[in-house]
């Protein structure tokens, strides 16, 4: 997956300098057979950097899809707690676009276990988000 690891990761930092603050990007992993709600990590930018999830087991369960735990901690992610419903970390202003987009592949492929035959799909959403998790930019989805 290094390859194609490498083209997602240029992808995703390609469409993250488009995201504003008040904005943010969300990144689908998508199969052909596709589970109703896919995994998902998104990145929203803040006026101090970025802050990111990658979808938990109250959203995504263990028996409808794998979650590795112990890979998320190793990559810095942090569990869900009170106010956060997903795993979380936050980088500041200083964090290259590129690292962004690594943390969003690497939490989907080693934490959510989507290092196979899926697709991943990105999109920007406003916030706050409606029903359909905010407004997509034309020409941007699908991008990856």
């Amino acid at each position: 997956m290094s390859d194609s690891r490498a083209g997602q990761i240029q992808v995703i930092d390609s469409v993250l300098q488009f995201v504003q603050v008040g904005q943010f990007a969300i990144v689908e992993y998508r199969l052909a057979d596709a589970v109703e709600d896919p995994p998902y990590a998104q990145a929203a930018r803040e006026p101090s950097g970025w802050y990111l999830e990658v979808v938990s087991e109250f959203y995504l369960p263990r028996d409808v899809w794998p979650i590795d735990e112990l890979a998320l901690r190793r990559e810095g992610w942090l569990p869900p707690a009170d106010v956060e419903e997903n795993w979380w970390m936050r980088l500041d202003g200083s964090a290259s676009l590129h690292e962004v987009a690594r943390h969003l592949v690497d939490g989907l492929a080693q934490g959510r276990c989507c290092a196979g035959d899926g697709e991943l799909s990105i999109s920007i959403g406003t916030f706050p988000s409606g029903p359909d998790g905010g407004l997509p930019l034309p020409g941007l989805a699908d991008a990856a």
